[in-house]
């Protein structure tokens, strides 16, 4: 099976909303990195990551797979360029320069 991150998101937001424990989201990443394929580097560093979050100083938190939850929600979202996007935040003061 190859692993999506929306695979991966499906996981963490199980482990979020206390479906399963911090030890099963453990035990399924360290299983999948032996036993599948990932679709893109990023999504097999996700689960290594995940795999070691036992070890004290590999402790899950949340700034390490918050990209992996809403990748697949937001890659249809409309873009701007950044320098468009500067400008209207100029614009509306919200912005430091």
């Amino acid at each position: 099976m190859k692993i999506t991150n929306q695979n991966i998101a499906e996981k963490i937001q199980n482990y979020l909303q206390q479906k399963i424990s911090r030890a099963e989201l453990i035990d399924w990443a360290e299983n999948t990195l032996i036993e599948n394929e990932f679709e893109n580097k990023q999504s097999r560093d996700i689960v290594a990551q995940l795999g070691v979050a036992d070890v004290r100083a590999f402790g899950l938190q949340w700034e390490d797979f918050y990209d992996a939850l809403i990748v697949d929600q937001r890659k249809n979202e409309k873009r701007i360029p950044w320098e468009q996007a500067k400008e209207r935040l100029n614009r509306k003061r919200k912005l430091e320069n």
